[in-house]
């Protein structure tokens, strides 16, 4: 789940807070009770599927981590068999190639791991026949061969669990995508019927609302800027908030905006070489609302 799917969450989560403790002004709307039944239903809905995609994905790892273990231990039992074989038989090229140690085999990545543990499968069973003082067998090499296929499977199972971890962030686009809608078409509508009749139970709505989308939550400064004489409009025109750091530029057509994280009364400077600087004081801007400033720079 992305930063913004969990800042939408928590917006949903206390919505449908909201609601339930409001439940008796909720009812005398049916159109604002069926709203809150589904928000309540889907917010269940995301909430089941962020649990599932995170079993699946600790199920994936934790299940690769103890074959991963395990696949090393008897890989080392039986490289070490076949290291005290080749020293007794004087075979130093297998002797060189199975001194394997345990933090050795440790630091292979896991597809290098099933590749080496084959090599050791391949070189033991090449002389099986030779190897049963040791104790290696044609069962006990079964044995190990069908453990690193498990591994091995495993190991590619990040593919699986990558489709599914897709499959997982489409299902919660679609439910947060449903959700916005839900409070978009109809349960903002509703809610304006209630601003002066309850209102704090409004005013709650709407600062809950204002959470959904923490980048429009800021204050916003916005307009078009045109020549005074000759009523084109001005791009490459610095627009900032006088000793506050915030500042932005015009774009072409003249539009800006210009963001501002804190509400309250600015003044406001708008400078382009060739223009007298235009400012304007005690410019008041609300939070999570925009406020339009339309101006005319005249030539110097």
């Amino acid at each position: 789940m992305t930063t913004r799917q969990e800042s939408k969450l928590g917006s949903f989560h206390g919505l449908k807070s909201l609601f339930e403790e409001n439940i008796s002004i909720v009812s005398k709307l049916p159109a604002l009770e069926a709203v809150a039944e589904e928000l309540s239903d889907k917010v269940g809905l995301i909430r089941q599927t962020i649990s599932l995609e995170a079993e699946d994905i600790s199920g994936f790892a934790g299940e690769k981590t103890v074959k991963r273990k395990d696949l090393i231990k008897n890989a080392l039992i039986i490289s070490r068999l076949l290291f005290a074989y080749a020293s007794t038989s004087g075979n130093l090229p297998l002797k060189s190639a199975m001194n394997f140690t345990k933090s050795k085999l440790k630091k292979f990545a896991d597809d290098e791991l099933g590749s080496v543990c084959s090599l050791i499968h391949e070189k033991a069973n090449a002389i099986v026949n030779e190897l049963a003082p040791y104790g290696i067998t044609n069962e006990s090499l079964d044995a190990f061969k069908a453990q690193i296929a498990s591994y091995v499977q495993q190991v590619q199972s990040p593919r699986v669990a990558g489709k599914a971890r897709s499959s997982y962030g489409i299902t919660l686009k679609n439910l947060f995508k449903q959700c916005s809608l839900l409070l978009e078409e109809r349960a903002d509508s509703i809610m304006l019927s209630l601003q002066d009749t309850h209102k704090h139970f409004f005013n709650m709505y709407q600062s809950l609302r204002l959470l959904v989308n923490p980048a429009v939550s800021n204050s916003r400064l916005t307009g078009i800027i045109i020549d005074k004489d000759s009523g084109e409009p001005l791009n490459g025109v610095v627009i900032s908030a006088a000793k506050n750091g915030f500042a932005t530029s015009s774009k072409k057509g003249g539009e800006y905006k210009l963001i501002i994280p804190k509400p309250g009364d600015y003044v406001i400077e708008f400078s382009k070489p060739g223009f007298k600087t235009f400012v304007k004081s005690e410019v008041t801007v609300v939070k999570g609302q925009n406020t339009r400033l339309e101006v005319e720079m005249g030539r110097e």
